[in-house]
Formats: structure tokens, sequence, C-alpha cells
């Protein structure tokens, strides 16, 4: 009769003279419910599909991970001078100044290596006198802005836009109103000055003065006459049709009789 065959011992005790000689059967995440050794803490284990034991692995969970060694605050300085220099434009106007500044008391090679130029170029840049450069310099007081049109172009562009958009009378403020469009407008200003400003800049200082689109009211006290001709007189004569022709020739000559009837002139 055959028996069932014992199973295997994890542990082998074997006895000689005065020493105990342990043996192990070690499986490292055999099968689920066998005894298994921990990679962690060397016990046997009933394993369950992992190399560690549940109190390894609950230790490891719980245990705060190691800080990373701190650098040096001078270390860190020089790593993020260098990682900033490399991150600036290739033609980036601050690059001079910084390599002037940085390189100072380091070889050109050494320099040139960190900061991510030439050598030549490290030595070039502190030759040079960066005093008076935008990056140590402040060229503006604080709170003041650039002024990129001349005062007397800004005089004379505001005198004819005033010109050429009149107020109308009867109104409580100084109202801007414009009788045209911007083309003619414009193209009568290019006429008018010898250094004109932009078509951009010309409807920006427009808008500044809060010039608004006529109407068909004239205001209390205007005349259709005076009207037409400040329309008219900002359009050029080669741009009039047969219409505008006759009616500008009326209101030059309403303009010349003082005011008088010109309905009868043709």
């Amino acid at each position: 009769m055959l028996l069932p065959r014992p199973p295997a011992p994890c542990v082998v005790c074997c006895v000689r003279a005065d020493r105990v000689y342990v043996s192990a059967v070690v499986w490292t995440g055999g099968d689920r419910g066998e005894q298994a050794l921990c990679v962690g803490c060397q016990r046997l284990w009933r394993s369950d599909g992992h190399t560690r034991c549940w109190e390894c692995r609950k230790q490891q969970t719980t245990e705060p991970p190691t800080p990373a060694a701190a650098l040096d605050p001078l270390a860190q300085i020089g790593e993020n001078a260098t990682q900033l220099m490399n991150a600036l434009p290739a033609h980036s106007h601050h690059r001079a100044p910084l390599l002037n500044q940085l390189s100072q008391h380091i070889p050109s090679s050494t320099a040139a290596t960190l900061l991510g130029a030439s050598a030549s170029y490290v030595r070039e840049c502190k030759r040079q006198d960066v005093a008076a450069s935008d990056l140590l310099q402040q060229h503006y007081p604080h709170g003041v802005h650039r002024q990129r049109l001349a005062p007397e172009r800004q005089t004379d562009l505001c005198e004819y836009i005033a010109t050429s958009c009149p107020t109308k009378s009867g109104e409580s403020s100084v109202t801007y109103h414009q009788y045209t469009t911007d083309a003619l407008l414009y193209s009568a200003y290019r006429q008018f000055t010898s250094t004109p400003v932009s078509f951009n800049t010309f409807h920006r200082v427009k808008q500044w003065m809060r010039v608004r689109r006529a109407g068909r009211y004239l205001g209390q006290f205007d005349c259709s006459k005076c009207v037409a001709l400040k329309k008219l007189a900002h359009k050029p004569v080669a741009n009039f049709t047969a219409e505008e022709e006759q009616e500008y020739r009326k209101c030059q000559k309403h303009q010349q009789t003082s005011f008088l009837n010109a309905s009868i002139i043709s």
C-alpha cells in the first residue's frame, strides 16, 4: 500500500557535535500559501505573492522619505546662473553684460563651458564697459513713459484734427465731429504737412481727441453751406463728382458773399 508523500519541510535541522546547522528551502515569491524568505528582514513567512512580508511593507510605507542632500547656496546660485545663460535667446542684448559680470575671476575657457558661449566671446565681454547698459542703469525715472512722437508733430496733428472736425454750435462741451471718411481725412492731412505720421498713429490720436461721426443735426446756428464747405475742403478736388463740384462752387460763393443766399448761383 502506497502512503501519501509528506509535504516538503521548509527547515531541516542537522545536529553535528556541538553545532546546529539550519538549512532552509527558500522561495522568493512562490505560490500563495507556501513559506518564503522575506528579502527585507530575512524571516520566513507565508507568501502572498510579494517578496517582502507584511511588516516590512508596512514599515516601508510609513517611513518618511530620506531628504535629498541640500546643495550649497553658492553652488545652487551657480547652477541657476548656468541655466539662465543657456535659456537666453541667441541675440539677447543682456548676454554681454551678464557674461561680463559672471565670468569675473574665472578662466575664459571654464566660463565659456559653464555659461554657454565661446571663449573668445567671453574674453571680448570681459574687456567691455557695461556700466552704462540697461541691465545696470535706469535710463528713465520711475513712472515716466517714453514719448514716441515729437511734440511739434503731435501739436500739428491735433491742430489739423481740431480744424478739420469742428464743433457744433450750442454744445455744452467741446466735441469734435468728423464730416468725412478716415481715408479722405488722412489723405488731406498728408497734403497739409511735410512730415505726416502713419495712419495708425493718426487714428489713435483722433480717438484720443474723442472725435465723433457727424450726424444729420447741424447745430442750433450752423449753416448748411458752411458745413458742406468744411466737409468738401478736405477732399481732393480731383475726386469730386459733378454734384460735389457744383456744391463746392456754391459754398465758396456763399462764403465770399457773407452768408447771402447762394441757391441761385449755378
